[in-house]
């Protein structure tokens, strides 16, 4: 799977319990299988510390996993990619690439596409504008 994205400045926002400011939100991935909380890959993002970051955000037979791949700056167009292999997940934000581990499960994913969401605690405190569109091998070579 990939994707261009751009965050406009609605994307900079401030929790109203300040421990949710850590939160990750999610961004664009897929499921594999039915639920997203046993076996998913995202990309995700927050906004902490002055900047906007992305994450790669995978669960695996139910355990969450995630780590920061790139702090990105608004209104700019950032290609990425996520990628199944035997056990692992790979996640690249404008080619810098993080992997996290995946279950047991054939080489090709089966499941749904899943799309933005934010928060887990709280919800958005504003409207957040978003642009995503998806690349396609025929149209752009990542």
């Amino acid at each position: 799977m990939a994707f261009v994205v751009k965050f406009d400045s609605s994307a900079i926002y401030k929790t109203l319990n300040p421990v949710n400011q850590y939160d990750i939100n999610k961004l664009y991935g897929f499921t594999e299988g039915t639920d997203p909380h046993l076996n998913s890959a995202r990309i995700g993002w927050s906004w902490n510390d002055h900047a906007l970051r992305l994450y790669a955000y995978a669960y695996k037979n139910g355990e969450r996993f995630s780590k920061e791949i790139a702090i990105t700056p608004l209104n700019k167009e950032i290609i990425c990619k996520i990628s199944v292999a035997p056990g692992q997940y790979s996640f690249s934000v404008d080619g810098v690439t993080e992997v996290l581990p995946r279950a047991e499960l054939p080489v090709t994913a089966t499941g749904y596409q899943l799309f933005p969401y934010f928060g887990g605690d709280e919800t958005a405190p504003a409207s957040i504008g978003i642009f995503i569109k998806e690349i396609t091998s025929a149209s752009t070579k990542i």
